[in-house]
């Protein structure tokens, strides 16, 4: 399989094997997600033995967490496959024998799809956005006090996003041969990993976007009837592939008459992987639903342990549509002792406050703000002042008097954490944090982290892949510093 080379969201570096035992040694991999916002989203693995035809089963087939590994028979010939939903895509894995120490091998990218592209166009319709477009020869630096603060000056033009979107999207819309490719390599990706329901959902996409496109819809259906394709279209547990048609409905046009029951009963539906299962949620919610509905969701929210795999999207879901109990309880979650529980919980907090907006959990932001200042833990530390970002673009005062804190913490880590939170938004142009940004680029000893606040002076010129290597230069520093 060939590798792709272009920037892209996820990274996914396969890293040196440690051995569990003579004949078990455990493949290692890693993965780097570009966005913080993805930093929840779960990424289905697999691991296929060539020679066999099986998959290997190892002791870890998913992960939202930047390590994974599988146990895999010594000298087995694999493929390793990741499964990102409908936004990311790969070709894989190339062919690796496992030895004792799988040392110096290939990356793989997963690059943003077209399809994703397509579908956030499509949910942009029917607002405003504004443009920001770099004034030529406008480029100058200037210094303030030690720091030389790079900037660039802007101009702006807001225009309607449904005339926009569909501008970029016609932009996007592929041939007919080069559709059908795309759809042959969902398929084989499909097959190799197993990742059906993904397949299902995604030709649902395609034949909703596309449907005013014969020549493409021609193709979907030519593919569909080729009985060679069947096993891509078996039911998924309950679910059948056309319910997939409602959770995209949904998604994309919240006023339409899709069949809610379907949407709910994805989103339920355990063989169904979390990351579709999110996607789901996500349709459930876009619009209100019905008294009955409602107190049915909650109910299936509530029942969601720490060991659920859509955990965190339960919390999200309790956050936006629960009652008071229910902001409790991921309170009560994000200060326990487990440090993963309380990692998700935080998280699920920061996204819904992005969509709830400002004032929405005051008693979350002080919450967080204690435990970034008090947690020994420095990553969870790290997590609760990026936890804090969309409090702090709402201009909440507690969360910004944290980030002050934050930006003199021990831990290297958590300052470039405390240092990206100040560039959300139109959050850099406010006077207070373009001054504690100015002092870290000034003062900081490490020049990651001056890297990270000079990113963030620079609001929306910084790119998600720069800040996220930055936190993994930050990181890898840290961890040398906590173990002298």
């Amino acid at each position: 399989m060939k590798l792709t080379s272009k920037s892209s969201l996820i990274v996914v570096l396969i890293i040196s094997v440690t051995t569990v035992c003579a004949q078990q040694p455990r493949l290692k991999g890693k993965v780097i997600f570009d966005d913080p916002q993805e930093q929840g989203t779960q990424i289905e693995i697999r691991v296929r033995n060539l020679r066999t035809g099986e998959l290997v089963r190892g002791q870890q087939d998913r992960t939202k967490v930047e390590d994974w590994y599988h146990e895999a028979p010594l000298n087995a010939l694999v493929d390793v496959e990741f499964d990102g939903g409908d936004c990311y895509e790969g070709d894989g894995h190339p062919k690796i024998t496992v030895k004792q120490e799988n040392e110096e091998l290939p990356k793989v990218v997963l690059k943003k799809t077209r399809l994703c592209r397509q579908k956030e166009l499509r949910k942009l319709r029917g607002t405003t956005i504004t443009i920001v477009r770099p004034n030529a020869g406008a480029n100058k630096s200037r210094s303030r006090g030690d720091a030389s603060v790079y900037e660039e000056a802007k101009t702006e033009a807001t225009v309607s996003n449904s005339r926009l979107s569909k501008a970029l999207e016609a932009s996007l819309i592929p041939s007919s041969s080069e559709f059908k490719r795309e759809l042959e390599a969902d398929a084989a990706h499909a097959r190799n990993g197993e990742f059906f329901d993904t397949f299902q959902y995604k030709f649902a996409l395609r034949s909703t976007l596309y449907e005013d496109r014969p020549e493409l819809m021609k193709v979907l259906a030519d593919f569909k009837a080729n009985t060679e394709n069947s096993v891509l279209f078996k039911a998924i547990g309950q679910i059948r592939p056309e319910m997939f048609t409602d959770v995209v409905r949904r998604e994309l046009q919240p006023s339409d008459d899709a069949n809610i029951d379907n949407v709910f009963a994805v989103l339920q539906e355990e063989s169904v992987s979390p990351n579709i299962r999110g996607t789901a949620n996500v349709a459930l919610l876009n619009a209100s639903l019905p008294d009955e509905k409602l107190q049915a969701v909650r109910q299936f929210y509530r029942l969601q342990a720490p060991d659920s795999p859509i955990f965190e999207i339960s919390l999200v879901g309790r956050l936006r549509v629960g009652e008071a109990e229910d902001l409790a309880q991921v309170i009560s979650y994000m200060k326990g002792t487990s440090i993963e529980t309380s990692r998700m919980a935080m998280d699920a907090v920061s996204l819904a406050t992005a969509i709830k907006g400002k004032d929405a959990f005051p008693e979350a932001a002080t919450t967080l703000a204690n435990l970034a200042a008090n947690h020994e833990d420095p990553g969870l530390r790290a997590v609760a002042y990026r936890s804090l970002r969309p409090f702090v673009d709402q201009g909440d005062e507690t969360a910004f008097k944290a980030l002050e804190t934050g930006s003199r913490d021990d831990n290297a880590y958590v300052r470039v954490q405390v240092a990206l939170a100040l560039g959300v938004g139109d959050t850099e142009k406010d006077e207070k944090a373009s001054y504690l940004l100015r002092k870290v680029l000034s003062n900081d000893k490490y020049s990651f982290v001056r890297d990270a606040a000079k990113l963030s002076l620079r609001g929306g010129l910084t790119k998600g892949w720069v800040a996220m290597e930055l936190t993994e230069a930050a990181a890898a520093v840290a961890a040398i510093k906590n173990t002298m």
